[in-house]
């Protein structure tokens, strides 16, 4: 609501995880692959994926929800199991959605955060 959240740092981001993770209208078995838990609420990142759900909070938690499963698929799944062939584009995708968000929430220089 404060205007910090952009959209144009993500939308690359967006048509990439669309490209990679849809098919035919549908989701993949790629999307099938990040093993969204419950937790993870896969009816959103789907909607997003999918693109009825066009919120920028929406998108925003959707990418960043694919993310968090990277990193645990990564720590804690298969990727190792084949080398992680093929992860260099996710990660590299994953890095730049990080690294805006943080320029979006990121203190202005010099400023410290309120104690509390």
């Amino acid at each position: 609501d404060n205007g910090q959240l952009q959209m144009a740092p993500l939308l690359p981001a967006l048509h990439y995880f669309q490209k990679r993770y849809v098919e035919n209208g549908a989701t993949n078995y790629r999307f099938d692959h990040l093993h969204l838990r419950n937790a993870d609420h896969p009816d959103l990142v789907r909607s997003v994926i999918l693109g009825t759900a066009t919120s920028p909070p929406d998108i925003a938690a959707a990418l960043l929800l694919i993310i968090y499963r990277y990193r645990n698929n990564l720590h804690h799944g298969l990727k190792w199991a084949y080398d992680i062939q093929g992860q260099r584009s996710n990660f590299r995708t994953a890095s730049r959605v990080l690294m805006s968000v943080m320029d979006m929430f990121s203190l202005p220089q010099g400023a410290a955060l309120a104690e509390g």
